[in-house]
């Protein structure tokens, strides 16, 4: 039980703090919040905030551009692919 708790808590501080809120900015949170999601994310040993972002950053650099298809799957023939 306490495993899946600290689960939880650990991947919300990842895919909530680091990424979210210190990648993308994608919320605010006042300082208290901002330190206890920071804490969670370091208890999920990724990395400290700063470095895990700044490497987020560099991802999305180079795949949220049409000149790099970082992400593209490319099925071999016969192989989960579709043929119209």
């Amino acid at each position: 039980m306490l495993a899946a708790v600290f689960y939880f808590f650990t991947g919300f501080g990842i895919t909530g703090g680091y990424h979210r809120l210190w990648s993308h900015k994608g919320w605010n949170a006042v300082a208290p919040v901002r330190f206890i999601v920071l804490m969670f994310g370091a208890a999920a040993l990724q990395g400290s905030a700063r470095w895990w972002c700044r490497n987020h950053r560099a991802h999305h650099k180079f795949t949220d551009t049409t000149k790099v298809r970082a992400h593209r799957v490319r099925a071999t023939p016969g192989v989960l692919s579709s043929r119209r």
